[in-house]
């Protein structure tokens, strides 16, 4: 086999893309980064190598903040068309944020890169994350508190129908901008990412004081691989609570507090948080002191107990010794939904509606169960909370299988 120059500087790397699956399509987010101009280079290299025929698409986003931004998505063209590989600019037509700019753009930019991947087939996303992210994203969830975000970023996250792949997360950010000198190849450095305004910016520059110290970016990011074994050790429990625990009767959790008696601390608390966001349908867990209130409440052997709240959930006592977890019946929407099109209600529910496309029908609470207002003979419904579609991290697995058993008796 013969190598270019390109493919030498890169060959080194080869290893990191084995997870993708090279027989189906791979969407590559580029934005002109250092990171992601070495994903790209390598990934080109790799297939080219290999004489595969892999259908590659280089996906760029300008969502309109930064003005540098279009001038850099024309430098990732530039180079996409020396190497003869399809790539699309995505825009953002919204209005821009104005506060959480950082977050909102990361919402905003994956937003985009999901919805181009789904409309054109693609299943499979790579993204250019490195060591150095997974230290800078570690300290941040540590002033956050819990210990399942130690974990940091995982290597492959599902979210709806896309399986997003992070393979450079064991490369420092300094050596791939290296490999590309070597070749010429020119990247961008977003001023943002120096910008102290912003949270990342700021653990950056303390991560460049740790550097050369026993908590550098080298040992923050081996912490994080142990704690993302504690964190699949951890899933594998709370899937064994759920299966022993738990039953779904409608949209509603019976609990069997007994079984939770016998997983105190860690596993019994965030397995209710899990719970109370798949039956809430929140995209957020309640926090670990609200979690081991609700712990505290469903062990307790007094018979004096009452229905109380919990996130957008109601837990209620029954006279067998058993709980219901049920929505809370509050800020329940209405929603439209045009026909050929699906809606999530209430982050619950999926209504599909096979009506004509210039037709709508709305959706209304009828206590806590969705409601079509006119003919309901071309909608259907299914209770699917939103946390079942993602983001799933390769490390829970095992918890969104048992729930997935809850949905479907015959999953097994």
């Amino acid at each position: 086999m013969h190598l270019t120059k390109t493919t030498n500087a890169f060959a080194k790397y080869f290893t990191t893309l084995k997870d993708l699956d090279w027989t189906h399509p791979i969407a590559l987010a580029v934005s002109g980064g250092g990171d992601s101009m070495a994903l790209l280079a390598t990934a080109l290299d790799y297939r080219d190598s290999l004489n595969l025929s892999s259908s590659l698409l280089v996906l760029t986003v300008d969502h309109g903040i930064r003005s540098e931004a279009a001038r850099e998505a024309e430098m990732v063209q530039t180079y996409c068309d020396k190497r003869c590989v399809h790539h699309e600019i995505l825009t953002w037509s919204g209005s821009l944020p104005t506060s959480a700019v950082a977050e909102n753009a990361r919402n905003i930019r994956r937003r985009l890169l999901l919805d181009a991947c789904l409309q054109r087939g693609f299943h499979q996303l790579a993204l250019a994350h490195t060591m150095d992210d997974v230290a800078e994203t570690l300290l941040m969830r540590v002033r956050r508190g819990g210990l399942r975000g130690h974990a940091s970023i995982p290597l492959k996250t599902h979210l709806s129908e896309i399986t997003i792949y992070r393979p450079f997360l064991g490369l420092r950010r300094g050596e791939l901008r290296q490999a590309l000198s070597q070749i010429d190849v020119a990247w961008v450095d977003d001023p943002t990412n120096e910008d102290i305004r912003y949270e990342r910016p700021r653990v950056r520059q303390v991560l460049r004081r740790l550097e050369n110290t026993s908590y550098g970016t080298r040992q923050i990011a081996a912490y994080a691989q142990i704690m993302g074994r504690f964190r699949k050790v951890l899933s594998e429990q709370i899937s064994r609570l759920v299966a022993q625990a738990c039953s779904l009767s409608g949209d509603d959790l019976e609990i069997e507090p007994n079984a939770l008696k016998n997983y105190p601390g860690t596993v019994g608390l965030e397995t209710l948080r899990e719970l109370v966001r798949f039956v809430g349908g929140d995209a957020h867990m309640i926090d670990r002191k609200q979690a081991g209130q609700v712990l505290e409440k469903l062990v307790s052997s007094a018979n004096t107990l009452k229905p109380f709240s919990a996130g957008r959930c109601v837990l209620s006592p029954k006279k067998d010794g058993t709980w219901t977890l049920s929505r809370a019946n509050r800020a329940l929407p209405t929603v439209q939904v045009s026909g050929g099109k699906s809606v999530r209600w209430d982050g619950r529910y999926v209504v599909s509606f096979s009506g004509k496309a210039d037709e709508t029908v709305t959706i209304s609470p009828h206590n806590v169960l969705p409601r079509v207002m006119q003919d309901t003979a071309n909608c259907k419904i299914i209770f699917r909370p939103q946390v079942m579609d993602g983001p799933v991290s390769c490390l829970d697995k095992a918890i969104f299988r048992e729930f997935s058993a809850l949905l479907d008796p015959a999953v097994s």
